[in-house]
This record gives structure tokens, sequence and C-alpha cells, in this order.
């Protein structure tokens, strides 16, 4: 199947890359990346040491259909003494190590890949390029660029579709073919597709190697700079995905040559990476205003808005809101639905003059607090049963909550407990933060991604 010329032509076609070359395939239980397993890997390594092929059927743990076995020829009876992808993951670590993946669809390949390793409690963090791709870019008058049509374009012969050997000899025959019949655009082409784009030859080695131990899943990145004491904070669903785009970004080079150190920490989705985050950054003190009660010098309840920062408080914070005129909106509703005294709250508007009349008491809307405002226990009390009532920012409700956040693949999970948009940590304490209160958010639009436990 593998042709001795076609590797060797290719041996020195990714040379100018610098950088070791994979091609593989992989055939599945399905397509299902969360649900379905492994049944077979093969794969050609292209490096400075020479050419390397693998090839092995894999045991799934998982029944494969009659539908997959027709497909691609493999059955239960020929995985079951095969071994787990746990088996083999060490062999096959040092294969993918430092490469750029090359598959026909290299998404599929590399993400299947990438959770059977992570299932092994491993990364795995790979540049790759789609021949899919490429094949578009050299053959554009084509219009199918699949697999099959390409073996058929070329007059490829395969013993068999769908066995992975097979369709990584496909790949090689395919790829040595348009590195000779399109030599004038095979540099440009691959440089163009590998996703999500090459190491430059400016960055030092030492972040090279950091940046290629960031996992390629949901996380906090850790980024000093030279002279900073605390280090740039990036929330990220693909860590060194997001890191690698950032060569392409403009003064890449005198942004990276700043940078002494990077460091990634692996969080198992959007909530607890905006909560781990928290840590180690400050929201903007400006993003959100909420509500204080707070005794002026007579002693007297007054409502107060202030920023909302990035904070620990023994409560959750009264009301949520994105401009302070819509604090004070809300704040008024609330005092008339609830029988406090606006003028005693001191929320009545500025322009008002000290000496004026109330114009709550003026429209014969005042409950009459005003001549028993020396209760103030009993007003602050009363400010205490109500106050959580203040609304929250695009919210319905204002939840108390116990909800958790799962990883697909290996099934851990987190549990916290939510109230008026904050989060109680493990010191008893509650967390307010303007990026964990988007996380919130968006996930509680999302049922799937967080569980409510109770109300």
């Amino acid at each position: 199947m593998l042709r001795s010329d076609d590797l060797h032509i290719l041996q020195q076609q990714f040379d100018f890359l610098n950088t070791p070359i994979v091609i593989v395939d992989t055939e599945a239980t399905g397509g299902n990346l969360y649900l379905d397993r492994l049944t077979e890997i093969a794969l050609v390594r292209f490096d400075k040491n020479g050419i390397t092929t693998y090839q092995q059927l894999i045991n799934p743990e998982h029944g494969i259909s009659a539908f997959i076995e027709d497909l691609t020829g493999i059955s239960n009876e020929m995985v079951a003494d095969a071994p787990r992808f746990a088996d083999i993951a060490d062999e096959l670590a040092l294969l993918l190590q430092d490469a750029i993946l090359v598959a026909h669809n290299s998404r599929f390949d590399y993400q299947f890949l990438r959770l059977a390793f992570k299932r092994c409690g491993r990364n795995l963090s790979m540049l790759q390029l789609c021949t899919v791709k490429l094949s578009r870019q050299l053959y554009p008058q084509f219009f199918k660029h699949n697999l099959d049509s390409i073996i058929e374009r070329f007059d490829i012969h395969l013993p068999q579709r769908h066995r992975a050997m097979a369709d990584v000899a496909a790949l090689t025959q395919f790829l040595s073919h348009a590195s000779h019949e399109k030599a004038e655009q095979w540099q440009t082409a691959l440089r163009k597709h590998v996703n999500p784009g090459l190491f430059p030859q400016w960055l030092s080695h030492g972040l090279r190697k950091q940046i290629k131990a960031l996992p390629d899943e949901y996380g906090v990145v850790l980024i000093w700079h030279a002279g900073s004491s605390e280090p740039k904070v990036r929330v990220c669903e693909h860590m060194f995905q997001d890191m690698c785009q950032k060569f392409q970004a403009k003064q890449a080079q005198d942004w990276f040559a700043s940078i002494e150190r990077i460091q990634g920490i692996s969080a198992i989705g959007p909530i607890d990476a905006a909560i781990t985050a928290s840590r180690y950054h400050h929201a903007q003190k400006n993003a959100f205003y909420t509500i204080a009660f707070v005794a002026n010098e007579r002693h007297q309840m007054q409502a107060k808005i202030r920023p909302l920062a990035s904070e620990h408080a023994d409560t959750p914070p009264f009301g949520v809101f994105a401009h302070p005129k819509a604090a004070k909106k809300a704040l008024l509703e609330w005092a008339r639905k609830h029988g406090f005294c606006p003028k005693q709250l001191d929320i009545l508007p500025q322009t008002l003059a000290h000496d004026a009349s109330c114009p709550i008491q003026l429209s014969k809307q005042c409950h009459g607090l005003c001549p028993h405002l020396s209760a103030e226990a009993a007003i602050e009390q009363g400010l205490q049963a109500f106050a959580h009532e203040l609304p929250i920012a695009g919210w319905q409700s204002k939840w108390s909550h116990h909800i958790s956040e799962t990883d697909p693949v290996t099934g851990m999970s987190k549990q916290w407990t939510l109230s008026r948009s904050a989060v109680q940590c493990e010191d008893g304490s509650w967390l307010w933060d303007a990026a964990v209160f988007q996380a919130l958010k968006d996930s509680l639009r999302k049922p799937k991604s967080v569980h409510v436990l109770s109300a």
C-alpha cells in the first residue's frame, strides 16, 4: 500500500517546514466524539531521523455496530484481543510528539486522538493540516474533495477503503502527486493550511516548549511579562490553539519578546475557568454596579450605588446593574414596592432642592414612613429583609441554586452554590466577578453545559 517512492518524495517535500510531519488516519465506532471510541490508527512520521510507520487495531471497550463493521471491515472479534488505547498511549505520544498532524478532515482525527489521550490523563496539543482544504486550494476546478473522489481522480489503487493504513497510503500518494504537479504552489499552500499556524522562527526555545505543553482545552493561561510581578490572564476554550493564534497578530514578535513565562491551568468548563481566572486578575471597577446600604452621620440607613469589582464579600450583592441610571431606576421602584421612603434612602433625583417637598408625598404615593424615621432599627431590618429582591442585570430571577459543571470527556465535575449572581467559595465568602457573572449567564442559557441541582 505504502509506496517507498512516494514516502521519499514527501520526506524531501516536507523538509522546508523544519518540523516533524505525521500523516494519520483513524477509524472509530462512530462519529460522536464523546460517545464513540477509536478502533484503529495508522500513521507515517517524517522527521530528521527518517520515516516511521505505525499501525494498530484498538480495543474500543465499546461495541462495533453492523453498519461500522460493513464500512470499515473491523469487527468486534478483530479487536477483542487488541490493546486498549491506554496501553499504546505512551508509544503513540512519542510518534506524535512535536509534529504537525496531517489528515483528511484533520479535525475529526485530531479531536478523537486528543480526547482519547485526555481519558488517559494525558494532553495532546498539535498543529494540524487538513488535506481537504489543501485539495480545494490546489485543485479548485474540482467540486468534490472527499477521499473517495481524490482516490478516483488520481487513480489510486487500494486493497480496502476505510482501513487506517489504506487511507494513509491514499493520502501519501495524493500528496506526492500534488507536490510534483503543483510544485509552484506547494510550499505556500502547506504554510497557509497549517492550523492555527506554524511556530515562527523568532520564537524562543523556552516559550516554544511552554506553548506546546499547553493543554488544548478549557482553561486559564497565565502570561508573565518582563518587569511584572503579576501575570496577565487569558480564559481560553482551547489554550494551545488560542496562544498559537497570537502568532498571527500584528507586532506578535514584540509581544512574545516581552514574555518570560507561560503557564496553563486546565478547567472543567467556562464557569470553572472564569472562577480560576478570578484568583489572578481584578475586574474593572466600573464594569457593573450594585447597591450598598450604609448609615449616614445621623445613623440613618441610605442607599449608595457603587462600582462592583471582582471581590469577595460576606453576602452576595444587592442587585447588579450595567449602569448607575439603571440602578437608580430599579432602586426607586423597589423602594416604592416595599414602602421605603426615597427621601430617607437619599435616592430622590439629585436635581431636587434640599428643602423641596418630597415628590412622592406630593403625588400621594407616600407610605407614611417619614414621620417614623426615628425607628432606624426597624428600617434596617426591613432593608435586609427585602434587599435580595433587587434585580440582577439580564436575569429573570435572583437564583439561589446549587449548580454543577461536568467535563463531558472525563466525567469530572465541580459544584458551587450560586446566589444573586455570586458564587460561594470554600471559605464561605461570596465571589462576584464580571467574567464569572458572564460565564454563569452564558452557561445557564445552555442547559447541557451546567446542571441546576436544587433551588
